[in-house]
């Protein structure tokens, strides 16, 4: 016996020697290489579904995260306006109370001007404030 019987021997012993059973093998050896395939064929696309479905939802997640990002954008815009004008009641409170603080030291300031001025005028300090033009053509015609 030569090698290539004894090795077809060890492969297959009841076909032994025949062509035939040689051709039987090679065909289950593609068989089941083909099986393979197309086993790793379908856990392929199993894979690339799944990977699929994981894009859309990222690109769904994106559209969301735009949108709460427009309204991010938003909510900024509108606290910005808020807090000018909290910025503005407070610079308006915080005058009115200092007038308010004031107000007396104010009124006292100016009820010395106008005693001043009384006395200045009944003293004769301050002259009588001019005559209106018309009062003014009155005398003059009259005289």
């Amino acid at each position: 016996m030569t090698a290539r019987t004894e090795f077809e021997d060890a492969l297959s012993p009841r076909m032994a020697g025949s062509t035939e059973g040689m051709t039987l093998q090679v065909l289950a050896q593609i068989r089941d290489s083909l099986t393979g395939l197309s086993r790793d064929v379908r856990s392929a696309n199993e894979a690339t579904a799944d990977v699929r479905e994981r894009v859309i939802r990222l690109e769904e997640r994106d559209k969301r995260l735009d949108a709460v990002e427009v309204d991010l954008a938003a909510v900024k815009v509108k606290v910005e306006v808020l807090e000018t004008d909290r910025a503005r009641r407070q610079g308006a409170i915080g005058m009115l109370g200092t007038i308010k603080s004031w107000a007396p030291f104010l009124a006292m300031l100016f009820s010395a001007a106008c005693v001043l001025w009384l006395y200045g005028r009944s003293a004769g300090i301050v002259p009588a404030p001019p005559a209106p033009a018309i009062e003014q053509r009155r005398q003059s015609s009259t005289s």
